[in-house]
């Protein structure tokens, strides 16, 4: 009697590469300069199964180590090596069991000639939290189907499949079957003396029985015949055969049926008998079957639980179907992988040092004065600050941040952790900084040559300091009907009329339901003072050329199979002569989130995390692409989330559009992805504006389209289209140059 689990090789090899990979992402290894370890990945597609002598299996699998030097990295700053050297690291997993389990027993890295030996002790880390990872117990179905099985299991390849095998002798036959729907990646498989044993361990003893085993290609069947002795008045004066066919059938989501029907060899009985050795037949069924559920005269069945099945290093196996043929039957089904593992490389941004900055919002300064920004500075002035740094973005985890002489002595000024490294320092601090600041950053996923360059602290005539003002003129501005309330003024019917506010769904105006691209697109060589028309799905903007002849244009587009054409026109007819470069933004549509008053969306360590706040509740969710319900409920308690309005309201826009002249400003939003380089402002009458900064800030052109109002955090944004929110991905390519034609998507 034969019972065995089978697992297909790729569903363990992505387990154990995921698995490792997630380890490596956040893994830093400390070797001396000049050699540096900028990362470890697992090499896809490189997991080798191999069956040792002593009955384990060995699965192998390569750990690529990235190498640069510092020189290189100095020579080039705040780019990554041109050239890293790799090599590989074959890892050693070895696969075995305990008790009646599969289990990692083993899991080493060798040094290899060539690498950095700290690259192999960091790999061995990691490794080590791999030892006695249990990939998956079969007791608890050993003890649901009451299977007998020896003590001693053995393990097995073939076929691409991995096998737990009990009381097998002889070769191995992989049993699963990827014509089923679900194909099972997975399955336990019972021999025909096991797939029999499910209905002898149901008949009573002394209850005469043939078993046979009787599959209908791949519908499993047992055949049974059982004798009984029909009696009249109390003597045996025949004898009956019930023959039975029971079919083993799987019901979703986890039980396993033995569906039973009967009928009865009357050969031999007069037929006036016929009815009573029915009778008798019946009553001997139900005696013999007394623990099944009859459901017809001549029907009945047993349902067996199955058990719940444990996770494969994040991978999850389900219950989907049953297969079968001459050799027994299967029961399995798929197994949903694990979500592939972060391989991002680090990206940075980097903040130099310039003049000093100020900091301040008008409702602070209104608690103790007017709200204004102050109009001169000092050293000591209060809020003014010094500061340089640099963002990361995928770093993994931080190894070290170190100053490059002759700056040693800043490093106890220096804040860092895995999303940046910078100072903040105060107008004194800095004016001893008299040569470019440089630092040697080392994270897990890339190391970089920072320079900040070096402050600069300048007076101006009169003596005072040459500061930098941040502003954010947040304070409640009264205007329109507002102003009228407080002077004490009549209001006019005019005055209760509202503005239009952002287009309810503009996802559906664009065309953009897959998402949508966000251009600023920038021309030369234009005469001062002309217009350029861009003209797009569910838009159309005109924007004049400045004094240097130069205009920006703000473009939306819609992602999608087709592509739409984004026209440019030049008012006077003129070919377009100059370069026209494109900048683009991608948001490409993930998942609509549902209602919420204010929402915000955090990636940590690759899990994105959803938090909404709707009439007073809070509510958080974990974003999971891959499974059936998008969105998994979450307590709230694994990620800090700050819910915000949407549409927003950046301050940035509001300025701008102040800045401008503009008042009777209804919206006003950033152009997405661009953080101020161009606002968008709708006013009480309906009219677009385009505003862009400058020398002095200005009205730039006319807008014809929607108020698209993003809220962008890290690699993710925020929108409200169609009373909904809506998850988005962003991504920032680079910038593209054309000259002269048509733009198209």
């Amino acid at each position: 009697m034969t019972l065995e689990l089978h697992i297909r090789e790729s569903v363990i090899a992505h387990a154990i590469t995921q698995s490792v990979q997630t380890r490596l992402f956040t893994q830093c290894v400390p070797t001396p300069l000049p050699v540096i370890v900028d990362h470890l990945d697992t090499v896809p597609d490189s997991v080798a199964f191999t069956q040792l002598p002593d009955g384990s299996i060995e699965v192998s699998l390569a750990v690529r180590v990235f190498v640069v030097l510092e020189p290189d990295l100095r020579a080039a700053p705040g780019a990554p090596a041109s050239h890293p050297a790799t090599g590989d690291i074959v890892t050693k997993i070895i696969i075995g069991i305990r008790d009646r389990a599969l289990v990692i027993l083993d899991a080493t890295a060798p040094p290899m000639a060539g690498l950095p030996a700290e690259a192999a002790q960091a790999v061995n880390d990691q490794l080590a939290e791999l030892k006695g990872q249990q990939l998956f117990d079969v007791a608890p179905i050993v003890a649901a189907l009451e299977a007998q099985v020896p003590a001693e299991p053995d393990l097995a390849l073939g076929g691409g499949v991995l096998a737990l095998r009990f009381g097998a002798d002889g070769a191995f036959t992989p049993q699963l079957d990827s014509a089923l729907i679900p194909p099972h990646d997975w399955g336990v498989f019972l021999d025909v003396d096991q797939a029999l044993g499910l209905v002898r361990r149901r008949i009573p003893q002394g209850v005469p029985v043939q078993l046979s085993w009787q599959p209908n290609g791949p519908d499993p069947a047992i055949g049974a015949s059982l004798s009984y002795q029909l009696e009249v008045v109390g003597l045996e004066v025949a004898a009956v055969v019930a023959v039975l066919t029971v079919k083993p059938q799987f019901l979703a989501p986890s039980t396993l049926r033995l569906a039973a029907s009967w009928g009865i060899d009357l050969t031999g009985i007069l037929s006036i008998g016929e009815a009573e050795a029915r009778r008798q037949i019946r009553s001997a069924i139900r005696r013999t079957f007394a623990t099944a559920t009859h459901d017809g005269p001549q029907s009945f069945f047993y349902d067996i639980p199955l058990p719940a099945l444990p996770d494969i290093l994040g991978s999850v196996p389900s219950w989907g179907g049953i297969g079968s043929n001459t050799d027994g039957m299967t029961l399995g089904g798929p197994v949903r992988p694990v979500r592939p593992a972060p391989r991002d490389l680090l990206d940075i941004t980097v903040f130099r040092f310039g003049r000093p900055v100020w900091w301040g919002s008008c409702r602070e300064r209104a608690k103790v004065g007017s709200g204004n920004p102050p109009r001169s500075f000092a050293a000591n002035s209060p809020g003014v600050r010094v500061q340089a740094g640099v963002t990361f973005t995928d770093a993994g985890a931080l190894c070290s941040a170190t100053l490059y002489p002759p700056h040693e002595d800043l490093q106890g000024l220096l804040s860092a952790d895995a999303t940046g490294a910078g100072f903040d320092l105060t107008v004194g601090q800095a004016r001893a900084i008299t040569n470019d600041v440089r630092m040697l950053v080392r994270t897990a996923r890339g190391a970089r040559v920072v320079d900040l360059g070096r402050p600069s602290i300048r007076q101006k005539d009169d003596g005072t300091l040459d500061v930098q003002v941040n502003y954010i003129d947040d304070c409640l501005h009264l205007s329109g009907p507002w102003l009228k309330v407080v002077l004490g003024q009549t209001l006019a019917l005019d005055d209760l009329k509202t503005g239009p506010l952002e287009d309810p769904d503009w996802l559906a105006r664009l065309g953009a339901h897959r998402g949508f691209n966000s251009h600023i697109v920038t021309f030369d060589g234009l005469t001062a003072g002309e217009a350029i028309t861009v003209t797009a799905l569910g838009l159309r903007a005109t924007v004049f050329a400045d004094e240097a002849g130069h205009a920006v244009v703000p473009v939306f587009a819609a992602l999608g199979a087709v592509a739409h054409d984004v026209t440019v026109e030049r008012v006077s007819q003129l070919p377009l002569t100059g370069a026209v470069s494109v900048e683009t933004t991608e948001f490409r549509w993930l998942a609509d989130m549902g209602e919420a008053d204010a929402a915000a969306v955090r990636d940590v360590a690759g899990t994105v995390f959803l938090g909404r706040s709707l009439r007073g509740g809070a509510f958080v969710d974990e974003w999971q692409p891959d499974s059936e319900a998008m969105l998994l409920r979450r307590h709230g308690g694994e990620v800090e989330l700050n819910p915000q309005p949407l549409p927003p309201e950046p301050p940035e826009a509001a300025r701008l559009a102040a800045a401008a002249g503009l008042d009777d400003v209804v919206s006003a939003q950033l152009v997405p992805g661009f953080d101020a380089r161009l606002a968008i402002v709708q006013t009480k009458e309906g009219r677009g504006i385009i505003v862009a900064p400058g020398s002095r800030t200005q009205v730039v052109g006319e807008w014809e389209g929607p108020m698209i109002g993003v809220h962008v955090e890290g690699g993710y944004a925020l929108a409200r289209s169609g009373g909904t929110v809506q998850l988005f991905s962003v991504r920032r390519p680079g910038r593209v140059t054309f000259r002269e034609g048509a733009l198209t998507r």
